[in-house]
Order: C-alpha cells, then structure tokens, then sequence
C-alpha cells in the first residue's frame, strides 16, 4: 500500500492507495494555527497550547482512520484472492508382498515310462538281455539259465516278438576259432529257449566272433564280459 501526505494552508489531504482502488481522505483545519501570544493576551499562551493540543488530537483521528482504511482494504483484498486448490492425497503405491518360492515344492520328477513289449520292457522284466561263459566254454551256467528263463516268460507273453541271439568271444585265439566258439554259444542260448517254449522260428542266431566286445581290455575282467550271447528283441515293423 502507498500513502501520500499532501498539505496545503488549510488542512492535510491523506490519499491512502493499494492494489485494488484509491481510497482518500481530507481532513480539514487539522494544521494547528500558531496565535501569537500578544494576539491573544494574558491567557494567549494557553489558548495557543490548547489549539496545538486539539490539533494533534485531529491527526491522530486521522492516522487511525488511515489505519481503519488500510486494514479493511488488506481484509478485502484477501477476500477477492481465488480459493486455494484442492489438496490432492499422495497415492500409496501398492506393493505385492514378496513370493516365498522356498515354500513351494518342487514340481515331481515325472518317471520315465517303459512300453510294454519293447526292448527296454524285455531287458526290465528278465534282468538282463545276455549271459557269460567261461573261458573258452559254451556251456550255460546256473546264473545263465535263470536269466534265459526269464527272457522266455517274457517273449510267451509277446508271441508276435522275433529275437536274434548274438555270439561273442573274447580277444584270445584266431577269428575262425572265435567265429564258430560265437556260434556254438549263441546256440546253446536259442536251445535253452526252445526248450522253455519259445518257437524257433521267432529266433535266429548270428556270431561276431571277437569282433564286438562289449568291454575294451586285455586282462580277465574285460575277456568275462566279452564272453557272451545277447538275445536281441527286433524292433517292431
């Protein structure tokens, strides 16, 4: 707010302006006028001083007029301001709560199936799909005719199945020799089945001499293994 103070010979104008107007105010014969003390006699001094002292009591009047005036011009300007704006809420992001994947059990190992009739099947069933011999030896041993057992029990339960029986020998001796030693214990082996029911005609016999060892070696645990005949179950047309 500004306020201006002019004064003349007559009195004070008081011109009070703010954002919104001009507001003014004159005040007349508040200038106090100073009598000489002859002009008014024995009590001029007096007089004098009481005109003064009326005179100030003007202008105070008027200072607190001005103040009035100010006050109801700030009151008023604070009325015209525009309201505040809405207070908006601060959103709250929302959280997912932390997945505990320790609580979760592992899924379960899916087994792996064997289908019936297959060679996995035939190896399952009879514990194994060979026999051993011993050194240089066709003849079936007590281990030998439970397996060939077994393997029998399972192809009576798939008669449509065809087998072929493999002979092997071990790294001793010539190819001949280990050709037909292959042959005579791969018979020995389709006989034994025959024998258990199984028809011959279902079966067919082949040697590989030494040619396919099952173990690679030069000492007595690898020639065991390589001593053998392995009923192959064909694979279906």
């Amino acid at each position: 707010m500004v306020t201006i103070v002019a004064i003349d010979g007559n009195g004070v104008a008081i011109v009070a302006v703010d954002g919104n107007g001009v507001a003014l105010i004159a005040v007349n014969s508040l200038v106090p006028k100073v009598i000489d003390v002859k002009e008014a006699g024995p009590g001029g001094a007096c007089s004098a001083r009481k005109v003064f002292g009326m005179s100030q009591r003007f202008a105070s009047l008027s200072l607190i007029a001005l103040t009035a005036v100010a006050i109801s011009a700030c009151a008023t300007k604070k009325k015209d301001l525009p309201p505040p704006p809405p207070v908006v809420g601060t959103v709250v992001p929302q959280t997912t709560a932390p997945v505990d994947n320790g609580s979760v059990p592992p899924p379960a190992m899916v087994g792996t199936t064997v289908i019936p009739g297959s060679a996995a099947d035939f190896v399952a069933q009879a514990g194994a799909d060979h026999v051993l011999f011993g050194y240089d030896s066709y003849e079936l041993d007590e281990d030998a005719r439970t397996i060939l057992g077994k393997q029998a029990e399972w192809l009576a339960r798939y008669p449509a199945v065809k087998v072929t029986v493999e002979g092997h020998a071990d790294e001793r001796g010539t190819r001949e020799y280990n050709l037909a030693l292959g042959d005579r214990r791969a018979t020995a082996a389709k006989n034994f089945l025959a024998a258990q029911g199984v028809d011959t005609g279902r079966m067919s016999v082949i040697s590989y001499g030494k040619e396919r060892p099952a173990v690679d070696g030069a000492d007595e645990a690898a020639w065991a293994q390589n001593r053998r005949a392995v009923t192959v179950v064909a694979a279906k047309p």
